[in-house]
């Protein structure tokens, strides 16, 4: 008996040890099997999270709304400050609680049992979020819905995307529709897919016409493709190509346009089609036309008038010589008639008569020379009266040394002559009379321009000077009148002279401004 009972505790013990093993590789399996449904749900609730997405069921019996803490919180309610009551979430709806109602109603009645909505809710802070909100609906014996579960997902930055999509086409057509500038879109077998009313305008036909038919036959009445097709051009480039062409409307008349292809790219980088881009510039081609043909006028006439100014300046320059020539005639006539005067004085008259004639003749020979007309270049005159004086003279260079100080300053005609005349006769006064006893000495000449338009001439000598009781401006000399006639009367200067270690004579006066 004991030998049995010792037998079946032994077995009984076994049959313990391995329905005990068991039940812990049951327990282990059971924990690991815990750790990794953790685990997903984690993973699951951090992706509702992240995909801003909330796990709700409802009970239309009960009218209870059992909602996750995910969809209270994308409202911005915490865990307790909304209860499972159907109506509360309901009030969260009041834009939209008609149309969720119905919904629910409608997926409580009807036979499917899937169903998928989009509505807005109440944020806590009184903004307005969009969901969309799908689920499944299990149904008893009868039909009748029992339970729906479904998630509901925050749309609102999607809708928000949508809508500035939205308001992105209504731009775009807006400024298709209304632009100045033809806009057609053409696919790349050159087929008319789109025209703009501007392009319906400038061919004069509704725009539904274009659809469908090659550009080149609608816009060139052409059979082929243009040969200068910016399209065609564009598609090998892959760039924005341009031409400006002549286009036809279908009764005939013809308009300049100017034509930039922008070619559209496919999702692989194919060009399947261009945008073109039409620049009515008949008018600018008209203009551009006037302009080229009053050009070529005003070229013609600019030759004209070189002409006539060449023939002009030939015919002036004859003049200015032929003066020169009659002038130095007289000067020969004066010449010859002094050789017959035995008297002194008469020669003397006759000699400054001559020297007079001979500044003047001096004028039309650089005008002769010169390469303008208008002007004296007065510097180099002065150098040359000089030279004429002093050689008339006799002057020894080396007893009477001559100091010219002359900026290059160029006058017309008019003060030229008279300018010229003074200083022949402010220079044969200090030839004459400063050094006597062939005294040497210096004479100075100087002339610069004071500012834009008022020019000064000094002639000055360390000579005997003038005697100190001489009124110069009422003297009986001829050459000290001529002096001060010339100067305030056709110079309308001014006349200075300084007595102090010899004589110093200073002239201002305007100038006429050169024109360039």
């Amino acid at each position: 008996m004991r030998q049995n009972k010792k037998f079946g505790d032994k077995a009984r013990k076994r049959k313990l040890d391995i329905v005990s093993g068991k039940l812990r590789r049951e327990i282990i399996k059971r924990k690991y099997a815990e750790a990794a449904l953790n685990k997903i749900e984690k993973r699951y609730s951090l992706a509702v999270r992240a995909g801003k997405t909330a796990v709700w069921e409802i009970w239309p019996g009960k009218k209870k709304l059992f909602a996750d803490a995910n969809l209270k919180s994308l409202l911005g309610y915490e865990e307790n400050e909304i209860t499972d009551n159907i109506e509360d979430w309901l009030q969260l709806l009041p834009d939209d609680l008609n149309k969720t109602e119905e919904a629910l109603q409608k997926i409580c009645d009807r036979p499917a049992n899937q169903f998928s909505i989009e509505h807005r809710a109440v944020h806590k802070d009184g903004t307005m979020s969009w969901f969309r909100s799908s689920g499944k609906v299990l149904r008893d014996i009868n039909t009748q819905a029992i339970h729906i579960i479904g998630a509901s997902t925050d749309i609102s930055d999607q809708r928000r995307a949508d809508e500035a999509v939205r308001e992105s086409e209504r731009c775009y057509r807006y400024f298709v529709e209304n632009s100045n500038i033809g806009i057609t879109k053409i696919d790349r077998d050159y087929n008319i897919i789109m025209v703009n009313p501007s392009v319906a305008r400038m061919f004069d036909k509704p725009a539904s016409e274009f659809v469908g038919k090659k550009c080149f036959q609608e816009f060139r009445k052409q059979d082929a493709v243009c040969k200068h097709c910016p399209e065609t051009r564009a598609m090998t480039s892959g760039r924005p190509e341009e031409v400006e062409t002549k286009s036809i409307r279908d009764y005939g008349s013809h308009f300049y346009v100017k034509n930039r292809a922008v070619p559209i790219f496919s999702k692989n980088g194919r060009a399947e089609g261009f945008a073109e881009f039409m620049e009515d510039i008949t008018e600018f081609k008209r203009n551009e036309n006037s302009l080229r043909e009053s050009e070529a006028e005003f070229r013609l006439l600019v030759k004209e008038l070189a002409t006539s100014l060449r023939e002009k300046e030939v015919i002036l320059r004859e003049i200015h010589h032929r003066v020169k020539n009659n002038l130095q005639i007289v000067i020969s006539l004066l010449r010859s008639q002094s050789r017959q005067l035995k008297d002194r004085k008469m020669l003397e008259v006759f000699q400054e008569s001559q020297n007079r004639i001979k500044a003047m003749s001096l004028i039309h020979e650089t005008l002769f020379l010169s390469s303008d007309l208008s002007y004296v270049d007065f510097s180099s005159y002065i150098k040359k009266l000089a030279e004429t004086l002093f050689e008339a003279f006799g002057i020894n260079r080396y007893q009477i040394f001559l100091v010219i100080n002359a900026e290059d300053i160029s006058l017309v005609m008019e003060d030229a002559i008279p300018m010229g005349l003074v200083i022949n006769e402010l220079l044969t006064n200090a030839l004459k009379y400063a050094f006597p006893d062939d005294r040497p000495g210096k004479i100075r000449i100087d002339m610069a321009a004071i500012n834009e338009d008022q020019i000064e001439l000094s002639v000055s000598d360390n000579g005997v000077g003038l005697p100190p009781d001489m009124d110069f401006k009422n003297t009986e000399t001829l050459g000290l009148t001529l002096i001060s006639g010339l100067v305030e009367i056709q110079l309308d200067g001014t006349l200075e002279l300084i007595r102090d270690r010899g004589t110093k004579c200073t002239i201002r006066f305007r100038q006429e401004k050169r024109k360039e």
